[in-house]
């Protein structure tokens, strides 16, 4: 409660966060992106891991978790939930959920029930990673993007909802799933609507 990050590593290239579970977590009155994970050479787990941002009554203009150079990650029953505002304005650095491997794509990711709802950037942002799957992933009005891949492949998404800020105000055009320089994708039960562009850009 009232963290400006609840859960970080070292700044350091020497040190991996190796093998580690977080689970049954609550942050909430955040003053900060909550959780962020700079590098890690094993299995790093959250299981029933909430970001809450609705308690906060002025505007959030920072974003919930940022993992980078991820080896393997596994959300499970994972969410990252912002406020609703009557006038919504789009805020760099407020993304929901972001997942950036090295420049070589190595990294396996399991997604399991995630939820990234009504944050200032795009949803979820999947870059340079493989081995990526995900099994009832939601997300719902985002002023960004509500879910990114690029440079990345052998991805496996199963009932996938996604939804658009058409209706929000300052909601801009884009498209619900944008899949950019990737390879090997299959989406099964995908639902992508209330988009201002495409609800699925390949």
């Amino acid at each position: 409660m009232h963290c400006g990050e609840a859960i970080g590593d070292e700044d350091t290239s020497s040190n991996y966060i190796v093998d580690v579970i977080f689970e049954d977590c609550l942050c909430y009155f955040t003053r900060g992106r909550q959780v962020r994970s700079r590098r890690s050479r094993g299995f790093i787990t959250f299981r029933d891991f909430k970001i809450d941002h609705t308690y906060n009554s002025a505007q959030v203009t920072w974003g919930g978790a940022l993992f980078t150079d991820v080896i393997g990650l596994e959300l499970e029953k994972f969410d990252v939930v912002g406020p609703v505002q009557p006038a919504s304005v789009y805020q760099n650095d407020a993304l929901g959920l972001g997942i950036y491997g090295t420049t070589n794509g190595r990294a396996s990711i399991w997604l399991t029930r995630v939820l990234i709802d009504n944050t200032r950037e795009p949803g979820l942002v999947i870059d340079n990673v493989f081995n990526v799957f995900s099994d009832f992933l939601c997300i719902f009005q985002n002023l960004g993007q509500p879910l990114s891949i690029s440079n990345s492949s052998d991805l496996k998404f199963a009932n996938t909802q996604i939804r658009g800020a058409r209706g929000l105000t300052g909601a801009p055009d884009n498209n619900g799933i944008p899949i950019v320089n990737s390879a090997r994708a299959q989406f099964t039960n995908t639902v992508s609507d209330y988009n201002l562009g495409h609800g699925v850009s390949l």
